[in-house]
């Protein structure tokens, strides 16, 4: 399977984006800003990976806290965004 790669529009001011790389290991899930709808764009009983932020700006990590409570993944982050 070639990984996909999903782009998802967060509804704010800032005109945010979370995307998700889909593979046959699991999911990888990049800048969420809203876990709600990260989330809801996994599906059921989705195995994610990891995330990954670009960097520590708010917008970029802000689902980060929830993302790992409910998946238990792996975060990769600059020093700055913990």
């Amino acid at each position: 399977m070639q990984p996909k790669i999903h782009q998802i529009f967060a509804e704010n001011s800032l005109r945010n984006f979370n995307y998700i790389v889909e593979s046959k290991n699991g999911f990888v899930i990049i800048d969420p800003y809203d876990a709600k709808q990260v989330t809801a764009a996994l599906g059921s009983n989705p195995k994610v990976i990891a995330l990954i932020n670009t960097h520590e700006h708010h917008d970029h990590i802000r689902g980060n806290k929830e993302l790992k409570e409910r998946f238990g993944c792996q975060v990769l982050v600059h020093k700055n965004a913990l």
